[in-house]
């Protein structure tokens, strides 16, 4: 595994702690034992949980510090539906300068990620909430989701819970997908909306996926 992990890491153009192999081979190898059980995540072989699942998260990366998504040390980040930690544990693991919380609703999946963020050593930083992401009353810089639900049901709801010029980020498949299920957003929210493919210079994606990248524009972000 931790070869697949090294090809995964050398595949993103991003400057990762030494340790990065390592903490992901830790988190990855937990998350089999406990996807046994509890059904974290779909995967076949371990090369399609390491490139299909881990690598998928953190490919963006590059293009949201050059898109200016990423915010400034300190803020905080928002997982919403983080079921077996994807993109949340990677991205947490890969930029230690934010502070995590990550929102899941199933007690035993919360369980899980109680337990990986503890054994990573990252509980400090990295914050578990067993709610539904609907009744979150507070607001962070940067949101993301994956695999949580289709993007008309999943925008709003992350968009809601934003502070004043603070950025969505939902990963997502192909572009008409994505298309056909923005057309079915009952009222988009006030903000600049695009897709941005997924960069995949390693060529281990198999398949087509991009992002849907949202930044608040309401009116309070310019008072």
């Amino acid at each position: 595994m931790r070869e697949l992990i090294k090809q995964a890491l050398d595949a993103v153009a991003w400057s990762f702690d030494a340790s990065m192999a390592q903490k992901c081979e830790v988190y990855l190898k937990e998350l089999l034992f406990w996807n046994r059980k509890v059904g974290l995540v779909k995967m076949e072989s371990v090369d399609e949980l390491v490139f299909r699942h881990l690598y998928d998260s953190l490919a963006p990366l590059p293009l949201l510090e050059a898109s200016g998504l990423l915010p400034g040390p300190g803020s905080g980040v928002v997982d919403i539906g983080s079921g077996g930690g994807f993109p949340a544990i990677p991205l947490a693991l890969a930029l230690p300068r934010y502070e995590y919380t990550l929102v899941e609703r199933s007690g035993r999946k919360a369980g899980f990620l109680q337990n990986a963020v503890a054994l990573l050593g990252v509980a400090d930083r990295v914050h578990i909430l067993q709610v539904d992401a609907e009744t979150l009353g507070a607001r962070w810089q940067l949101a993301t989701c994956r695999a949580f639900r289709p993007v008309n049901e999943a925008l709003p709801i992350l968009a809601g819970r934003l502070v004043p010029g603070g950025s969505a980020v939902i990963y997502a498949g192909t572009r008409k997908l994505l298309q056909s299920q923005l057309s079915e957003l009952r009222q988009r929210p006030e903000g600049d909306l695009r897709i941005v493919g997924i960069p995949d210079s390693g060529n281990l994606l198999k398949g087509e996926r991009n992002l849907l990248v949202f930044t608040d524009r309401s009116p309070s972000s310019f008072a």
